[in-house]
């Protein structure tokens, strides 16, 4: 948005979701080659499908979001300049959600990816610990000096800023008393959401308002529903689906935390725009959430191990905060933290340095 925002040209080649996806802005062409699909290998196929045929103007920067969605612009296009922004340590998805198929799997990656990298003009990781743990796996990556860190993918203050909770609520039904927690995401195995149902259910031994929000849809669904009924908190635990984006800035000021339970995460999105809400965030300690947090507790905490009781103490501080300290306070440092360090304008800075490098 930002980019548009400054008049420059944006081609998206991507996924038609189920919102409206028109645009009249001409400074956005949209074109979608793939409907409502989460696999990423149809996806893939579909990219390699319509690359070749692709007209591409002078001047044309690619920027893709994995490295092996760039091998097809590699092959077809070898000369239109290539950025790459790295998410998450190289196959961890993989390691988590596939862990029998992962030796395998990794020669192969190591092959495809080796390839990408060499040929990739500028690479840009999400955080620190991406980079390291690219240049762990590729050493040369760090002669090159091609490699840096733009923190995450900035959020829009403008949409994701604080609201009245109390209308917000009347409207989704939910008593003003009522603690809700929320998760945001695909409910896969990689995010750990099994972990954050045991613990919302020591929660609710210590919490007895508290509701847990699952926005999103996965694979894990049948298993996370039969868990909660399980343990007894099915009535409590509420599977919202896929929530349309433009309604998510509501959602995350009618939770009063975010909860962010993933085995592995670069800087989640979530993370930040909870954060631009006034809502606080009680995270397990993934990529770049402990310098998020860092040391204001009422803003959230971050979690060092998997430990169910310890999470769901975190949760419930949050809680005994909300009657010990005035909640617009709480807001405002939240929100501060957000308009202090993720908005979209000093990433989309970063971004255009790199493409007027690439191009002058």
């Amino acid at each position: 948005t930002s980019l548009i925002k400054q008049k420059i040209k944006v081609r998206c080649i991507g996924l038609q979701l189920g919102i409206n996806q028109d645009s009249s802005n001409p400074y956005l062409t949209l074109e979608p080659i793939l409907r409502n699909s989460n696999s990423w290998l149809r996806y893939f196929i579909s990219l390699c499908l319509k690359t070749p045929w692709l007209k591409l103007q002078e001047g044309s920067i690619i920027h893709t979001q994995r490295t092996y969605f760039t091998l097809p612009f590699i092959l077809h296009h070898p000369r239109t300049p290539k950025v790459c922004t790295l998410h998450m340590r190289p196959l961890e998805f993989v390691k988590v959600q596939y862990p029998k198929c992962y030796p395998f799997v990794d020669r192969i990656h190591r092959v495809i990816d080796r390839f990408c990298l060499n040929r990739i003009d500028s690479l840009v990781a999400v955080s620190e610990d991406v980079k390291e743990a690219y240049i762990q796996r590729y050493p040369d990556l760090r002669n090159k000096d091609k490699i840096r860190v733009i923190s995450g993918s900035g959020v829009d203050l403008d949409a994701f800023t604080i609201k009245d909770r109390e209308s917000i609520r009347k409207v989704l039904e939910f008593n003003d008393k009522d603690f809700l927690v929320l998760f945001v995401g695909r409910l896969e195995r990689i995010k750990n959401v099994e972990f954050l149902i045991r613990s919302f259910s020591l929660l609710k031994c210590k919490v007895n308002s508290a509701k847990l929000l699952i926005a999103g849809r996965g694979p894990e669904e049948p298993n996370l529903r039969e868990l909660a009924r399980d343990l007894g908190v099915e009535g409590d635990v509420l599977f919202l689906g896929e929530v349309n984006p433009l309604m998510m800035p509501g959602m995350y000021n009618c939770a009063d935390v975010l909860a962010i339970t993933s085995f592995s995460e670069s800087g989640p999105t979530v993370a930040r725009e909870s954060l631009a809400c006034g809502t606080p965030v009680v995270s397990t300690n993934v990529g770049n959430m402990a310098e998020i947090i860092r040391h204001e507790p009422l803003i959230g905490a971050v979690v060092n191990t998997f430990d169910e009781e310890l999470f769901s103490s975190e949760l419930c501080k949050i809680a005994t905060n909300r009657g010990k300290h005035d909640a617009h306070h709480v807001k405002s440092l939240c929100r501060n933290t957000a308009l202090n360090n993720f908005g979209a304008e000093k990433v989309t800075s970063d971004y255009i340095k790199i493409y007027s490098d690439l191009i002058s």
